[in-house]
């Protein structure tokens, strides 16, 4: 994205929820994610049921799981992620 696309600057109270999650350096890459709000990390039997990504879905999407109150979560593989095109031209 370039400056114009990403959206207004956030303030410092904005940005206190945010959390940097920096994606493991044998991926190749030194970056990492600003997330808006971490919820934790969770295994797969923390959810009553999960479903391979639609055929449409970007490559780094895994498998979309279920939780037990209904919440829908996305599963992203990183390495995938970190050797997409448009991931690694993010800054240009």
């Amino acid at each position: 994205m370039s400056g114009s696309e990403s959206g207004p600057a956030r303030s410092e109270g904005d940005l206190a929820p945010c959390r940097l999650v920096a994606l493991n350096p044998v991926l190749g890459v030194n970056c990492a994610l600003l997330v808006d709000r971490l919820l934790g990390l969770r295994t797969t039997e923390a959810f009553a049921s999960s479903t391979p990504s639609a055929p449409t879905a970007p490559q780094y999407f895994g498998h979309r799981y279920t939780d037990g109150a209904g919440q829908s979560w996305q599963e992203l593989n990183l390495q995938l992620l970190s050797q997409h095109p448009a991931f690694l031209g993010i800054g240009a």
